[in-house]
């Protein structure tokens, strides 16, 4: 398990985390939200090992990662910023073998390899942007690691390969009872492979949140009217609405999961329906209530 306890990071005077606290079981993905400059990467780096933060315990199996060998060994770290493009996949593989004295699982490379449709003797810096990355976490998942950290790093792969890579991080998880965090400013990959979320909320971290529950946390109905309708006048009618838009005669509202607040509506609107929830949405709608 990879613990934070007390995590404090303050940035010229300026303060990023406060006590925050947060528990990560092996074998889950976890999705690391907030806003804009909250300090999602200033987090990641320090459970990377990359940045000392000001006071904290961060362990994982019960030891400190400044002391944890193991973890040293079996930690990746990976963001936007990659500057090692001068290698052929083949030959930074050879480098990461040297510099952390682990064997490579082939058969995790090979898989990689083939279904991303990788060329191995072809120089990074030649690649585009989304094979260069794709590159570079398949040698560092061909090293066996037991946490790897996505700092907005499946930004700018194409559909098919980030796709088959969810699919594959998914998997690796389960079988090697790894952990991965990742940060996002898709919706879509939070909602693929993450099992939790955490946001970054006044310098502090909350508690693991279930994807699947927090997409269950609000409804979101259409209806049409004939009526020009407000906000005001859902609101005059007990049903507070979260979002509010409006095509024409038709209005998508949102609202927190409430069966008073169903019944409400239901009694007051006619056509009514329901649609499927947008985790996005309920993302945002957590992160300014």
């Amino acid at each position: 398990m990879l613990k934070i306890k007390n995590y404090n990071f303050t940035y010229d005077e300026k303060i990023v985390f406060k006590n925050a606290s947060l528990n990560i079981h092996n074998g889950v993905c976890v999705g690391i939200v907030g806003v804009n400059g909250c300090g999602k990467t200033t987090l990641l780096l320090s459970l990377a090992g990359l940045n000392r933060p000001n006071d904290a315990s961060i362990t994982y199996n019960q030891q400190s990662i400044s002391e944890n060998l193991y973890y040293q060994r079996h930690v990746v770290y990976l963001s936007e910023e990659i500057i090692d493009d001068n290698y052929t996949m083949a030959s930074y593989l050879k480098r990461l073998r040297k510099i952390y004295s682990k064997e490579v699982n082939w058969a995790v490379y090979d898989f990689l390899v083939s279904s991303l449709s990788l060329n191995t003797t072809q120089v990074m810096s030649d690649m585009t942007k989304g094979k260069r990355r794709l590159a570079y976490l398949t040698c560092f998942m061909a090293l066996q690691p037991k946490v790897v950290i996505l700092d907005e790093y499946l930004d700018g792969i194409d559909i098919l390969s980030s796709n088959t890579l969810k699919s594959f991080l998914i998997d690796y998880k389960k079988k090697y009872e790894a952990i991965i965090i990742v940060s996002s400013h898709s919706s879509d990959d939070i909602k693929d492979m993450c099992d939790y979320l955490s946001y970054v909320d006044s310098f502090a971290l909350t508690k693991l949140i279930p994807v699947n529950e927090l997409t269950s946390r609000y409804n979101v109905y259409k209806l049409n009217s004939d009526t020009v309708l407000e906000r005001d006048d859902f609101i005059k009618k007990g049903i507070f609405v979260k979002d509010f838009k409006q095509e024409g005669n038709t209005y998508y509202i949102s609202f927190e999961n409430n069966q008073e607040t169903i019944d409400l509506l239901h009694q007051h609107f006619k056509d009514v329906t329901k649609i499927p929830s947008d985790l996005g949405e309920a993302i945002f709608y957590e992160l300014v209530s």
